[in-house]
C-alpha cells in the first residue's frame, strides 16, 4: 500500500513529516453524471482544442465522457469529433445557441 507525506509546518516542535497510509490520490468531483457515467463539461470556440479538451478530461480528470459546448459549427469540428471516437473518447455535443438536443460522437 502507498502512503502519503503529510507536512505539518505549524507544530509545536518545528516542521514535522507524517507517512499516512494512502487512500486516494486525489479528491476527483466531474461536473456531471450521466446514467451513473461521470462526464466533464468543457466549452470551445472551434474545432482547435477539442482534442486538447478530450485528452484532459479523460486522463487528468478521469471521466469516462465529455460534454463539449462548440461556439461554431465546421466542417473541422465534425472531422475532429470523429477523430476523437476513433481513439475510443466518446460524449456528446451541442453548439452555443441552437436548440437542439445533445449528438454523441
Amino acid at each position: 500500500m502507498q502512503k502519503a507525506l503529510i507536512h505539518f509546518w505549524h507544530s509545536a516542535h518545528g516542521p514535522q513529516e507524517v507517512f499516512l497510509p494512502h487512500i486516494f490520490h486525489s479528491i476527483i468531483t466531474h461536473d456531471i453524471k450521466i446514467n451513473g457515467i461521470s462526464a466533464e463539461l468543457k466549452k470551445t470556440k472551434g474545432a482547435n482544442n477539442l482534442a486538447n479538451y478530450a485528452k484532459k478530461a479523460t486522463t487528468k480528470q478521469g471521466a469516462n465522457l465529455v460534454v463539449f459546448q462548440i461556439d461554431e459549427s465546421s466542417r473541422d469540428v465534425y472531422f475532429e469529433l470523429s477523430k476523437l471516437s476513433k481513439k475510443g473518447i466518446h460524449g456528446f455535443y451541442y453548439f452555443t445557441g441552437k436548440t437542439s438536443a445533445l449528438k454523441s460522437f
